[in-house]
Parts: C-alpha cells; structure tokens; sequence
C-alpha cells in the first residue's frame, strides 16, 4: 500500500493540487514562481550593480507595473498598487535582487475583476 506523501511547506502546489484544498493563500502560492506572504505575491528583478547603485535613487517605477503585469498574467488579480519591499546584493557583487509585492485574489475569487488594479491604472504609469 502506497504511503500518502505530502508535500514539503514550501513545495509549490499544482493547479491538481489545488482541488483538493482551495485557500486563496495556496492560490497565491502555487502562482508565485517568486514566493509569497498569504495574499502578497512576491515577484524579484535582478539587476547588475554600479559601484554607485543606491535603492533609494533606483527608478522603481517600471518594475512596479511590471509586478503588476506579472501578477495578472499568473491568474492573480492586484488589489492595488506594487511596493518595494528590498534590495539584496549578491555574493558575486555584480548582481542585485529587488523584491516588490502587491496584494492580489486569485481569478476564482474575482471573476468580474471589478477590484482589480490594471497595469495601465497604476500611478506609476508616467
């Protein structure tokens, strides 16, 4: 007989495994291919440093909309506007990971979309 295995915590669930238990937080998940918190998808951009990179001086503004984009092209519909969560600069000293969220539903929850933020609403769009 067959043992019944379970996933690891932080394994991705499958859409098939989704049937089984329907939370909007194992939605979000199984959609994140960057992780996420409950219903904040989480998506990273690697960038290359300059000796004179600063975050804070950093144009955010198109990796915002592109967090955006990105969440509604995995089912996810944004709630509202991306943030910028952080910068971490790697072991090899050449390359910077930014991290952004927004608070998403999943497309089941929110068939009308009529919550949704569109890429083209947000004010980051110039």
């Amino acid at each position: 007989m067959a043992k019944d295995v379970k996933p690891k915590a932080n394994a991705p669930l499958t859409e098939a495994k989704l049937n089984e238990n329907k939370t909007t937080e194992d939605y979000v998940a199984a959609r994140s291919t960057d992780g996420s918190e409950g219903t904040r998808y989480k998506k990273v951009y690697v960038i290359q440093a300059v000796p004179s990179w600063d975050e804070i001086k950093f144009d955010h503004e198109p990796n915002l909309v592109g967090t955006l984009s990105e969440a509604l092209v995995r089912g996810l519909h944004p709630l509202g506007e991306a943030t910028f969560e952080g910068s971490n600069v790697q072991a090899d000293g050449v390359s910077v990971e930014l991290t952004y969220s927004v608070n998403v539903k999943p497309v089941e929850d929110n068939p009308t979309g009529a919550e949704t933020l569109a890429p083209s609403e947000s004010k980051h769009i110039n």
